[in-house]
């Protein structure tokens, strides 16, 4: 079966997501004592609340917020 466009977008959304995820870890932003799959567990929720609970954002002002507030709940300033 092939995958469907929504399936290949959300793939790639879903990598692009890993790749910030670790690269925040490897940069130190995330807390030594915070398991990474949580940060990124944390991470999807927001991004899900963002899409969901607040459509009327904007891309931009949502990716914003959603960093801003990940970082704040599991970095360390």
């Amino acid at each position: 079966m092939t995958p469907s466009s929504a399936d290949v977008r959300r793939g790639e959304q879903s990598a692009r997501l890993d790749r910030f995820v670790r690269r925040a870890a490897d940069e130190g932003l995330i807390r030594g004592d915070v398991p990474v799959a949580w940060a990124r567990a944390m991470l999807d929720d927001l991004v899900d609340t963002a899409a969901h609970r607040f459509p009327d954002l904007d891309p931009p002002q949502a990716a914003d917020l959603v960093v801003r507030s990940w970082l704040g709940g599991v970095g360390h300033g």
